[in-house]
């Protein structure tokens, strides 16, 4: 099921085989990967089946949009220094507008 999935996505499952999901064809539960561009529910967490794939993770918001894992890292680098030296100054704006002009 594909719900405003990036084109690139998309384009890419086609091309490896898969199709979209008909509900007017397919029994309901016959889907695999499910791409909606928010956080699934718990309870479309709770009611997927073995073979079935979300985007998304639940719990994981700290690390999958940018702004947060700025935020996570920034905290990291501050308590663990150059373990996290690999990762190049970043500022969320507009909050750090001035720490980054």
């Amino acid at each position: 099921m594909v719900d405003r999935a990036p084109p690139v996505i998309a384009e890419t499952l086609i091309k490896m085989g898969w199709r979209e999901y008909d509900p007017n064809t397919d029994s309901p539960d016959s889907w695999h990967l499910f791409w909606k561009s928010t956080r699934p529910t718990l309870g479309e967490f709770s009611r997927t089946l073995a073979h079935q794939k979300l985007a998304h993770f639940p719990k994981t918001s700290l690390l999958l949009t940018k702004d947060n894992l700025a935020r996570t890292i920034k905290k990291n680098q501050s308590i663990f220094g150059v373990v996290y030296d690999f990762i190049p100054q970043t500022f969320n704006l507009p909050n750090e507008y001035n720490k980054f002009v």
